[in-house]
């Protein structure tokens, strides 16, 4: 979870394990996200996947990148599913 990023990103490896010979296809972009530290991040594409969280399922759409985590879940998915952080306890509440 990171409430700093606007969307939500899988990066290419990861992508790559997961969906190496499966049905979804990425949808190619040429575009960039500025980053919090200030560098440019070039999108490799986007798809529509399945999270599974716990036992729930949720459909959304992720930006596909090089970035070092395995994923960052953006405000885009913590906004659509209302998720509440809770701080104290050290959990989310989808």
């Amino acid at each position: 979870v990171d409430t700093g990023s606007d969307v939500t990103v899988i990066s290419v490896q990861e992508f790559e394990t997961i969906f190496n010979h499966n049905t979804i296809t990425l949808s190619k972009e040429d575009t960039s996200f500025k980053t919090a530290n200030g560098e440019y991040l070039q999108i490799a594409g986007t798809c529509e996947i399945n999270l599974r969280i716990g036992s729930c399922v949720y459909p959304h759409k992720v930006l596909v990148a090089n970035i070092a985590e395995k994923a960052i879940l953006g405000n885009d998915f913590l906004r659509q599913n209302r998720v509440v952080i809770d701080l104290s306890r050290n959990k989310l509440k989808i």
